[in-house]
């Protein structure tokens, strides 16, 4: 192969590791007030190296981020107007469902605002807010034992608990 065309081929994987890396690695997720079906699901495995406490420390509600998760994103959401043209999407519950002992961090894009949870439900994180602002977030699902990784289902829904 000559050097120009493994130089493209460098030039093309990493282009492609990019793009990946600025996505969730468990698939992204648009939503606009009244979606349907409610709740909407997404599955993927949780847990990573990075400590979330000494990361992201506590929230703005005093909610102490805990466990251990992923450097990337595990999914990308985006809260959109959609038709109704409201001034923010509302109500949204979050909440993850697994056999182990998960916790949840979802970090605003536009100014790093973070939420965190743990053990909301049992072993498992929910975060609920009632004004949510349009915008972009990036969620991470982790581990609360370091280096643990473990398969999980998180759901949007509007519907209070």
């Amino acid at each position: 192969m000559s050097f120009l065309r493994q130089y493209f081929v460098l030039l093309l994987g990493f282009c492609i590791l990019s793009v990946a890396a600025a996505q969730g690695m468990g698939g992204d997720i648009t939503l606009a007030p009244a979606f349907m079906p409610d709740p909407q699901e997404l599955e993927f495995i949780a847990g990573g190296s990075v400590d979330a406490a000494a990361t992201y420390g506590a929230d703005s509600s005093g909610e102490s981020c805990a466990g251990f998760v992923a450097s990337e994103p595990d999914h990308v959401l985006t809260l959109e107007a959609g038709e109704l043209g409201l001034d923010s999407f509302g109500y949204l519950r979050i909440y993850v469902t697994s056999d182990a002992d998960t916790t949840l961090v979802i970090v605003r894009e536009d100014n790093n605002d973070f939420l965190c949870n743990d053990d909301s439900n049992g072993t498992n994180p929910q975060i609920e807010v009632d004004d949510w602002p349009f915008g972009t977030y990036n969620i991470y699902v982790g581990t609360f034992a370091e280096g643990e990784l473990a398969n999980y289902t998180i759901s949007f829904t509007e519907i209070p608990e």
